[in-house]
């Protein structure tokens, strides 16, 4: 199943997607899913793991449609799935979430939910995404069965699970780097005994611009911050600074769990 393309399976009657022990519930190996359509489902809880999951192994997700299901609450954690172009949450239960928020555009939903979190829930989703990532890099395709035991099926043609294995143009797929084949043939001479000078010079400027980088988004962080405390902010002038202000602090996040994993800080 790793060319399906799209997955439609509105009017299943699937009641939960958390993972069981039982081995069903969602599961990684659809890496080029677009389009997931599980709207008119009886789903209640989506859990947290269903959208970290989504993020880690559906990297080409367009479009998420779950309106029209029983959801109680609506995980923050979609808000990081920012490869959406279309989401539909509208049609459930849920109170905390205002219907005229979830009517707006998909880029202003996503925001809306990725700002109720904080910075710390932020990073352990993160951390959580790239340990499905690595995990869904060694596992095997998603059995259409693992569904079974939490979902029936109306036996209607008109409401049967559609399915097409449709792959994305040749033109999106990744390409090996021609710069990165030259360097491997034609690799940079370096004399024995002016190495490590060399290593140090390279190395200097990098760490510096990272450090730069840092200092920059921290204080970013901190005049938002700062103009927050502000008693003569409007409504949509806080409201934009606050979306601002978490934007700047995933940079942050990413930027400094980037620099630790290259050994720069």
């Amino acid at each position: 199943l790793k060319s399906l393309h799209t997955l439609r399976i509105a009017n299943n009657r699937i009641s939960t997607l958390e993972k069981q022990q039982d081995g069903s519930g969602w599961s990684m190996g659809l890496h080029q899913l677009s389009v997931l359509d599980l709207s008119g489902n009886q789903i209640r809880d989506l859990g947290v793991d269903f959208p970290l999951i989504l993020t880690a192994g559906s990297p080409a997700l367009q479009t998420l449609l779950l309106q029209n299901n029983e959801l109680t609450t609506i995980p923050p954690e979609l808000g990081l799935i920012r490869t959406l172009k279309k989401v539909d949450l509208r049609g459930n239960p849920q109170r905390k979430i205002r219907t005229v928020v979830l009517e707006k555009a998909t880029e202003d939903i996503l925001d809306y939910l990725q700002n109720r979190m904080t910075p710390e829930q932020i990073s352990n989703a993160q951390q959580k995404t790239q340990s499905y990532r690595a995990k869904g890099s060694i596992e095997a395709d998603l059995p259409i069965e693992s569904f079974t035991s939490s979902m029936s099926v109306d036996p209607e043609p008109s409401q049967a699970a559609v399915v097409s294995t449709e792959l994305p143009p040749a033109d999106d797929l990744p390409r090996p780097s021609e710069e990165g084949e030259q360097l491997k043939e034609e690799p940079v001479k370096v004399e024995q005994d002016e190495q490590p000078a060399n290593q140090t010079s390279d190395s200097q400027p990098e760490v510096e611009t990272a450090s730069s980088l840092l200092d920059e988004l921290r204080k970013n962080i901190e005049s938002l911050s700062m103009e927050l405390k502000s008693f003569s902010l409007t409504q949509a002038k806080r409201h934009a600074l606050k979306k601002h202000l978490a934007m700047e602090r995933s940079k942050l996040i990413r930027e400094e769990r980037r620099l630790a994993q290259e050994g720069k800080i």
